[in-house]
């Protein structure tokens, strides 16, 4: 059987949509840069032990 559950807040604007987009956004900026620095740090020991 399938439920139905009316929304618990008001409907939506463009306003509260483009805030949502825009913080995933710098969510995904900050884990791929995150994850940069992390191979950037691996790459740097590699090399140091490389010598």
């Amino acid at each position: 059987m399938l439920d139905v559950h009316p929304p618990h807040s008001p409907t939506h604007t463009w306003k509260d949509f483009f805030i949502h987009v825009g913080t995933i956004c710098v969510g995904l900026l900050i884990a791929v840069g995150l994850e940069q620095t992390i191979e950037v740090v691996h790459h740097h020991s590699e090399r140091t032990e490389a010598r």
